[in-house]
C-alpha cells in the first residue's frame, strides 16, 4: 500500500509540473507576441486601436493621448487567452 501511495504521489507531482510548464509556455508566447506587436506598431507607424487574433491568444492594442504631454501618445498592448485571462501587458509612451 505504501508503494502504491508513493507512486501515486509521484505521478500527481509530475502531472502538476507538466501542467504548470504548459501555462508558463503560453505566458512566454504571449509576452513575445505583445513585444513583437509593439515593435511592429512603431516601425509601421500604425497607431490605431486594434484587436488581433493570434491563436490561441487575443491581442488588444489601445492607443490614447497622454494626459501630461500634448504630443505624446500612450500605447497599451495586452494578451488574453481563450478564457479571457490576461497573460501579458506592454505599456509604452510614444513621442513623435
Amino acid at each position: 500500500m505504501i508503494i502504491v501511495m508513493t507512486c501515486f504521489g509521484a505521478g500527481i507531482t509530475i502531472y502538476a509540473n507538466v501542467m504548470q510548464t504548459d501555462n508558463n509556455r503560453l505566458r512566454l508566447r504571449a509576452q513575445l507576441v505583445v513585444e513583437e506587436t509593439a515593435i511592429r506598431t512603431k516601425t509601421e507607424k500604425r497607431f490605431l486601436n486594434e484587436t488581433i487574433d493570434a491563436e490561441p491568444l487575443r491581442i488588444v492594442k489601445i492607443i490614447s493621448p497622454y494626459e501630461k504631454a500634448p504630443d505624446v501618445q500612450q500605447m497599451l498592448i495586452e494578451a488574453f487567452d481563450a478564457e479571457g485571462k490576461k497573460l501579458a501587458t506592454h505599456y509604452e509612451l510614444i513621442a513623435p
